[in-house]
């Protein structure tokens, strides 16, 4: 009978136990009020891709227009020129906006991100630029770089404390989106 009773003392602490470390869980995620780290990260990885938008001054430099740049260029710049130009608006629905649009608009645009620079690399690899405009090593530092970024945007936007803040749980705002 003791034994029984042990046992049943035992799983009552274990279970009290992970009662009080869930709780302690969830309070890391609670910020009353106040923005989470994890979006300040975001804005600043995305942020940090705002060169992107230069991009589009290299169009003159192809070869249809009498440059030097191969012209399969022509899609990773337009596509660098228009994200490039959304970072300030994307950054400001991050901070502003709630809801689950919101969320998978930052996703979609993140990814679609991560598939331009990976669409860079290849171009790179293939039809590489000229070292008159960009040596290799920079070309291919600056996009894994860069790749990088928005893959650990999209990573972070699945952390829950992410998730809580765009979709407005954190401090009580309704849904805008």
């Amino acid at each position: 009978m003791a034994i029984g009773h042990f046992i049943i003392n035992e799983s009552a602490a274990m279970e009290t136990a992970l009662k009080k470390a869930k709780s302690a869980q969830d309070a890391a995620f609670e910020t009353e009020g106040k923005t989470p780290r994890v979006v300040l990260w975001i804005s600043i990885l995305i942020g940090s891709t705002v060169t992107r938008a230069l991009a589009i001054t290299f169009i003159p430099e192809l070869e249809i227009f009498g440059g030097s740049a191969p012209d399969v260029w022509l899609g990773p710049w337009v596509t660098d020129g228009i994200l490039g130009v959304l970072i300030p608006f994307v950054i400001m629905a991050l901070w502003r906006l709630r809801g689950p649009r919101i969320w998978g608009g930052l996703l979609i645009y993140n990814a679609l991100g991560a598939f331009d620079y990976l669409t860079g690399l290849i171009t790179q690899w293939l039809h590489p630029l000229p070292a008159s405009i960009a040596p290799p090593g920079l070309v291919y530092g600056s996009l894994l770089f860069t790749l990088a970024a928005q893959l650990t945007v999209i990573v972070l936007l699945f952390r829950r404390d992410a998730v809580a803040h765009i979709f407005g749980q954190l401090d009580g705002a309704s849904p805008s989106a």
